[in-house]
C-alpha cells in the first residue's frame, strides 16, 4: 500500500500466500535457537491445519464474516451496519 492507508477487509483466498509467508517469518523470528526444531514442527502443523485452509478452519470453529464494514479516511474510521459475528480473518496485513 504505497498510499500509507491501512485497509481492513475480510480475508480473501488470494491473501493466502502472503499470510503463509508472514506466519513462517514471524515464527522463525520468535524461535530461540534451542527450540528451532519445535518451532519448525509448529509452523508445519499451523500451515497444514489452519493457514492453508483458513476459510474452512474458521467455518469449523464458529468463525464467520461480519455483516458490518469499516471505512478509513485519513485518521478516521467509520463503522457501517449491524455487528453480528467477527473473526480474525477479517483483518489483513
Amino acid at each position: 500500500m504505497s498510499s500509507g492507508k491501512l485497509e481492513i477487509r475480510p480475508f480473501r483466498n488470494a491473501d493466502g500466500p502472503r499470510v503463509r509467508e508472514l506466519v513462517i517469518a514471524v515464527n522463525r523470528l520468535l524461535s530461540p535457537s534451542d527450540l528451532r526444531d519445535a518451532f519448525e514442527a509448529y509452523i508445519e502443523r499451523t500451515l497444514a491445519d489452519e493457514i492453508d485452509r483458513i476459510e474452512d478452519y474458521y467455518s469449523e470453529h464458529g468463525g464467520g464474516r461480519s455483516t458490518d464494514g469499516t471505512t478509513v479516511d485519513g485518521s478516521k474510521a467509520k463503522r457501517r451496519g449491524q455487528r453480528q459475528k467477527t473473526s480474525l480473518k477479517q483483518f489483513s496485513l
